[in-house]
């Protein structure tokens, strides 16, 4: 670069990096009140999260997790986490949050569409597996004595 700097171009770096250590601040302090807030939703429990590959004691790179639609929760790692499955439905998609939750969630009061989401995925699950149960019953009454006993049934 052949064009000298500009004299205050140190301060203006100076100035910059501590908003960005702001910004990511307030963006740690919301991702962690989510993250509690999908745990207690979903019977999860963990002490702390980091993003992977990052020095400990340093949450890590947040470019990492975030894209236009979605917090990329494959890249997150819960310390002393317990872990449960953590699905919701939201506009009638099962949404694994092992994998992602909305980005929107940053910047809205989501805690209601979670809560009705884990709702409903929790109905949905039981609905599933008391099919299943009718199904075995079904098939279970057509067999013989003999072939229940071979079964094991």
């Amino acid at each position: 670069m052949r064009e000298p700097l500009i004299p205050n171009l140190i301060a203006q770096r100076k100035n910059i990096w501590k908003e960005w250590l702001q910004i990511d601040a307030m963006l740690i302090k919301r991702l962690s009140y989510l993250f509690k807030k999908i745990g207690k939703a979903c019977n999860f429990s963990f002490s702390g999260w980091n993003i992977s590959n990052s020095p400990e004691g340093y949450y890590g790179d947040l470019d990492q997790i975030f894209s236009n639609h979605q917090i990329n929760m494959s890249k997150i790692i819960f310390t002393h986490g317990s872990y449960e499955p953590l699905n919701i439905i939201i506009n009638g998609k099962t949404i694994n949050m092992k994998n992602c939750v909305p980005i929107r969630w940053l910047f809205s009061n989501f805690e209601q569409e979670l809560v009705e989401g884990r709702k409903l995925y929790l109905v949905k699950r039981a609905r599933v597996a008391a099919r299943r149960n009718h199904i075995k019953l079904l098939a279970k009454a057509k067999l013989s004595a003999k072939e229940i006993k071979v079964l094991g049934l």
